[in-house]
This record gives C-alpha cells, structure tokens and sequence, in this order.
C-alpha cells in the first residue's frame, strides 16, 4: 500500500476563516493543509494511504467535495511527492555509543576516529548523528579479515 499526496482545488475564493478551519479539523486524520496559487481557489491537499492511485483519488474527492466543487486535481506517491519538494529521507543514522558498539570500540574512540576524519558524522545539538551505512561499511571489511 502507498501514501498519496493529493492536491484538490476548489472552485471560488479562498474560505472565510472558520470554513478553512472547519476544513482542517475534518480533514485532519488526512495530514491536511491547505493553499492557493494566484489565480486559483483554494487547494486542498490531503495524504491517502490506499492500494492504487484510482482508490486514492477517488477517497480524495469523496472527503474533499463536502468543502467545495473540485476543479482540478494533482496526485503523487509520497516518495516522489517529497523528493520534488527537496524532502530527501533522512538515513538511518546512529549516536557514537551505537556504532561504538557495532565497531567493537569505545565511544571515545569513535568519537576521536570522527575528529581524524575517519567516520562521516554531523553534529544535533549535544550528539554525534553518524550514518549507519558507513559503520556498517567499516565493520564488513574487518570481518572479512583472517584472524
């Protein structure tokens, strides 16, 4: 099953705003939000979880017609949607005590193997964020490694 983005406009000016907030809290379970283009109504954009783009549209349109006449309709699978919004997935990534243990090496040491440049890492807040593809690259050669 895929998550679709689908954008819905609506016929006419943009809701006065307790209709656009009605709007939004019906709506809500669907990961609501609303906008406009110029020259447009307002467009709705609602997230539907369903097995092909015909279920979705057609749930789109169900929930959304109450609100308004649609006029026209944009829809995407969620992977695609973000990638052209710049929304890249984030890797899996891991703290320094986590790969720490997959290396078989203490926090420190990681910790000191990313000021060496050793492992990739970007520093969130007070942690190291280091992706778990590049320890896992780390580990693989050394078990390969006789003994």
């Amino acid at each position: 099953m895929n998550v679709y983005v689908i954008d819905v406009e609506l016929a006419g000016e943009w809701p006065a705003e307790e209709h656009a907030d009605r709007i939004m809290d019906e709506l809500v379970d669907y990961g609501v939000a609303m906008s406009t283009r110029p020259g447009t109504g307002p467009i709705v954009i609602v997230n539907i979880p369903a097995g092909s783009l015909r279920q979705a549209l057609t749930t789109a349109l169900s929930v959304v017609a109450p609100y308004g006449d649609p006029i026209g309709v944009t829809a995407l699978e969620e992977n695609i949607w973000c990638r052209r919004e710049g929304w890249d997935e984030i890797p899996p990534l891991l703290s320094a005590a986590e790969a720490a243990e997959l290396l078989g090496v203490s926090r420190q040491r990681v910790v000191q193997m990313i000021g060496e440049k050793k492992v990739p890492a970007s520093r969130v807040g007070t942690v190291w964020a280091i992706p778990e593809s590049a320890v896992l690259a780390m580990v693989e050669p050394a078990a390969d490694k006789p003994k």
